[in-house]
C-alpha cells in the first residue's frame, strides 16, 4: 500500500512510526474510514489482489466501502509486525460476519448469508 508522502510528513512530525501508520491504514480500512483512507492513499495508488483487475484510489474507497457493508464486523487480526527502514510487514489474520450484501467491482453480488469467516495468516 503506498502512502502519501503528505501524511508521512505528517507521521514524521508527529513521531509516528511507519509501522504506527501502515497500523492506521488497516484500522482505517476496517472501519471502514474514507476520509482517512483518502488522506493516507497517494493519488496515483493501485490496489493489486483479490478483484479482477487492478483498482484506482477511488475503486479501493469504494471496495472498501463495499467490504464494510457486507461485513460490517470486517477486522484484521495482527499476529505479528515488523519495521526495517522504509519496509514496514505486518501479519494477520482476516475475520468478519457477512450481514449485508457483497457488492465487490467486477464480481458479482452476493447476497447477505449471515456467515462468520477467518481467513488464514497473510501478509501486508
Amino acid at each position: 500500500m503506498e502512502l502519501s508522502s503528505e501524511m508521512s510528513r505528517e507521521a514524521r512530525e508527529t513521531h509516528m512510526s511507519n509501522l504506527d501508520l501502515a497500523r492506521k491504514a488497516l484500522q482505517g480500512f476496517s472501519s471502514g474510514d474514507t476520509a482517512l483512507m483518502n488522506d493516507l492513499l497517494t493519488d496515483d495508488f493501485q490496489f493489486l489482489g483479490v478483484t479482477p483487475h487492478p483498482l484506482t484510489k477511488q475503486d479501493y474507497l469504494g471496495f472498501m466501502q463495499a467490504i464494510n457493508t457486507a461485513f460490517p464486523d470486517f477486522k484484521f487480526n495482527e499476529t505479528s509486525a515488523s519495521e526495517s527502514g522504509d519496509t514496514v510487514t505486518i501479519k494477520h489474520h482476516i475475520t468478519g460476519t457477512q450481514t449485508g450484501p457483497l457488492n465487490a467491482p467486477g464480481l458479482p453480488s452476493i447476497p447477505a448469508t449471515g456467515k462468520k469467516f477467518t481467513l488464514p495468516e497473510e501478509t501486508s
